[in-house]
């Protein structure tokens, strides 16, 4: 079986800078792996799926959408949740910028060619590349 293991961050940037994009980017990127770490003395670790491990072990494959709206990344978080796909949805505080529309959505990694997440890769289909 050929494994095409991606993670796809969708962002709805509103008006913020190139560079605090590229920050919420990794952030939510990062976040899907931080939000189910535990922490043993000064090791942190967490328990990861088959597509996680060969997504780590292999090209660390990403692709990067663009949303028009924060709605449409709540959606595209509802339907992670009921697929079961890991996710993680991102509100930037405003410490530095601040845009109550902006967010970030990260989903997976997980295999593509599975048959069980068609819906997913139908509806992130209708996303632009950034």
């Amino acid at each position: 079986m050929v494994y095409d293991i991606k993670q796809y961050i969708i962002c709805c940037p509103g008006g913020w800078t190139k560079g605090k994009i590229s920050a919420q980017i990794s952030h939510a990127s990062m976040a899907i792996f931080f939000q189910r770490m535990s922490r043993f003395e000064n090791t942190y670790c967490f328990k990861a799926s088959e597509d996680e491990i060969k997504w780590i072990e292999g090209p660390f494959a990403k692709i990067t959408l663009k949303a028009n709206n924060r709605q449409q990344l709540v959606e595209l978080g509802q339907l992670a949740e009921k697929l079961q796909l890991q996710h993680a949805l991102i509100f930037d505080n405003g410490a530095t910028q601040k845009d109550d529309e902006a967010a970030t959505l990260a989903i997976g990694p997980f295999d593509t060619n599975k048959i069980e997440y068609a819906s997913m890769i139908s509806k992130l289909s209708e996303f632009k590349l950034y």
